[in-house]
């Protein structure tokens, strides 16, 4: 996605970092993710520059 679309999708890093941790924590309640693999997806969207 380009920049215009990565902040309509997600206004804020804050924004961003909130959904992937919710969607990360269903996976793992689902028992599609282990919780160590879902641990550190949250880290690298946390150190990522989205949007």
């Amino acid at each position: 996605f380009g920049h215009a679309k990565l902040h309509a999708l997600y206004p804020s890093h804050g924004d961003y970092l909130t959904r992937v941790t919710r969607e990360t924590n269903e996976l793992v309640r689902k028992g599609f993710w282990v919780a160590s693999d879902a641990a550190a997806v949250v880290r690298q969207a946390a150190a990522s520059e989205v949007p």
